[in-house]
């Protein structure tokens, strides 16, 4: 079980993970800038990243955003899913590039200005950006931080871009893994606004496995459906969400199987760290809905739960208000007509058995072992930069009526967190 001192042991067991794949090169730089929107009284900071391939790949994909008010680089990753190759992605921080004028020809310029100044011949780059949602990107100022950029590629870690694309993320999240030679190395920036439905606020997964086009984008989808999908910090579904995948073809005779089951592993650990790194976090809650008819029932149920205010608040303060978790039940199976028996269903928080045959086994010693469970599982919500440990509070919801299951990941809801999100912009 990873569990971590300090920022700096933190740091040093997230470098040891982002040795770069064979055939990329990564390079963050620094800027400032004056919005446009609102006045301030110093320039605000902004990093831009680049992910590029050394050479022209066929072997890429994405998925986004379900939201109905898309950025402008999900419009435009949306159109270069149909481009023949790609070299990489653009990545802004602080600002999204959200239904904004002119957002989209800002992009096809700086776009232009990085391609030009790296001799590459037509649009190959993807743009990604994330931050405040309305503001114009400070096009001039990324233009001119571009032959800087350039100068600080390089081909060994990952681990500037995981830093340079954070907002409100307390820490860098990076995953990685070997397989028969090659290697994924995969980022993702993401602590607020976070349900996705494609895949999460920021994702970008780097291989040198060789995998074809069509197979790769296929893997992405299922692994993105079975961990990404089935986490909330606070059910708001992002106007960015973005997972990409770029593959540069180098090692050859890989099974996509075992791709696909690598990949799954390495993007369920990044996801527990977005969740781990929710903005005002102080536990991660992993539900468990099994004994269902069908596994989109279990994951509304699973849902549900993790997006309850009242349950979520009463995790943070320790407290085993358990009506809190019933109703959750109760109410998603009572209006989405999923079959439901009181008098059939286990409910267990951790190891202990909370409900069972129609009630709740409550009495003063299980209050007292699940206050001390629930305190065992938290950690500090205001530590600044390093996850204190992986440990999970765990629900199990067993409804005896069938054999499909799910599991999602969710947070607690902190004063912390509304502080964060009243503060935003200040």
């Amino acid at each position: 079980m990873e569990k971590y001192k300090n920022r700096e042991e933190y740091e040093e067991e997230v470098i040891s993970r982002s040795k770069l794949p064979k055939g990329f090169k990564v390079g963050v730089v620094p800027l400032t800038f004056f919005p446009i929107e609102k006045k301030v009284d110093k320039a605000l900071p902004m990093k831009l990243s680049l992910i590029l391939l050394d050479n022209d790949s066929e072997s890429f994909g994405s998925v986004f955003t379900k939201n109905s008010f898309p950025g402008h680089p999900v419009v435009h990753g949306k159109k270069m899913l149909d481009s023949e190759t790609t070299r990489g992605v653009l990545i802004n921080n602080k600002i999204s590039n959200v239904r904004c004028s002119g957002g989209a020809e800002s992009i096809d310029n700086i776009l232009s200005s990085l391609s030009e100044n790296l001799n590459i011949k037509g649009q190959k780059f993807f743009s990604s950006s994330t931050g405040i949602i309305g503001w114009k990107l400070p096009q001039e100022d990324i233009i001119s931080s571009i032959p800087k950029l350039i100068e600080s590629l390089n081909s060994n870690s990952i681990f500037p871009v995981a830093k340079g694309i954070m907002t409100t993320d307390n820490y860098p999240k990076v995953r990685s893994i070997e397989i028969q030679g090659g290697r994924i190395t995969a980022v993702a920036k993401g602590a607020g606004m976070i349900e996705p439905n494609m895949a999460t606020m920021l994702v970008f997964i780097l291989t040198d496995i060789a995998v074809e086009r069509k197979e790769l984008r296929s893997i992405l989808k299922r692994v993105v459906d079975k961990t990404f999908n089935r986490i909330s910090i606070d059910s708001d579904q992002s106007t960015s969400d973005t997972a990409m995948i770029f593959s540069s073809n180098i090692i050859q005779g890989v099974k996509t199987s075992l791709f696909e089951d690598s990949l799954y592993s390495i993007c369920l650990d990044l996801c527990q760290d977005v969740v781990r790194n929710g903005e005002g976090t102080a536990h991660v809650i992993q539900v468990t809905v099994k004994g269902v008819q069908c596994e989109d029932d279990a994951l509304k149920i699973g849902k549900a739960i993790i997006n309850a205010p009242l349950l979520k608040a009463a995790i943070y303060g320790n407290d085993p208000n358990l009506g809190r978790l019933l109703q959750a039940i109760g109410d998603v199976a009572g209006n989405e007509n999923i079959p439901l028996d009181p008098e059939c269903i286990t409910l267990y928080m951790g190891d202990y058995i909370i409900y069972d045959n129609g009630a709740f086994t409550l009495n003063e010693e299980l209050e007292l072992k699940l206050n001390r469970y629930l305190k065992d599982r938290s950690f500090n919500e205001t530590a600044i930069g390093f996850p204190e440990h992986r440990n999970n509070v765990e629900i199990v919801v067993d409804l005896q009526n069938g054999l499909e299951s799910a599991t999602v990941y969710g947070s607690d809801l902190s004063y912390e967190y509304v502080r964060e999100n009243a503060d935003y912009r200040s």
